[in-house]
């Protein structure tokens, strides 16, 4: 009789023992047949499933701004790159001259142009184009002329 009052109290605990890692590793948006047999196996599981983050609710507010900032991260990272393959400005320098560099600045339409005259190399002078609607820049009597794509 006392085998089956132990076995009563026993059987249940032991149901549940095996059963409700199921329930917490579905409710946590996890694989619950794997989470079972890791917990009912490898007892220690039990932590990692319990304190666990919960994937479900991740879905909710958090992944949305962190989505969305990661969209205008590279919505940013696309107009730069555009800016700098498709808008490049075209600078033709005039004869004596020869251009080293030609930098953007920014995320706008703002570039450094590098240039050295033909008889001094060593020496690297620059100048800022500020706007799409500049054509042209003097530099003594010379002439940069500067088309834009």
């Amino acid at each position: 009789m006392l085998d089956f009052l132990i076995a009563l109290i026993a059987f249940p605990l032991l149901l549940a023992y095996l059963v409700s890692p199921y329930f917490v590793a579905k409710r946590k948006g996890k694989n619950p047949w794997l989470w079972t047999f890791l917990c009912v196996f490898i007892f220690p599981m039990w932590i990692f499933l319990l304190f666990s983050k919960n994937e479900n609710s991740s879905r909710s507010g958090g992944k949305n701004k962190s989505s969305w900032i990661k969209k205008a991260t590279i919505g940013v990272v696309a107009v730069k790159t555009y800016q700098n393959v498709y808008n490049k400005p075209i600078v033709t320098a005039p004869p004596g001259f020869v251009i080293k560099g030609l930098k953007q600045k920014g995320l706008g339409a703002t570039w450094e142009v590098k240039y050295s005259k033909l008889d001094s190399m060593n020496l690297t002078q620059s100048f800022t184009i500020r706007s799409t609607r500049e054509k042209a820049r003097s530099i003594g009597s010379a002439k940069f002329v500067i088309t834009w794509p």
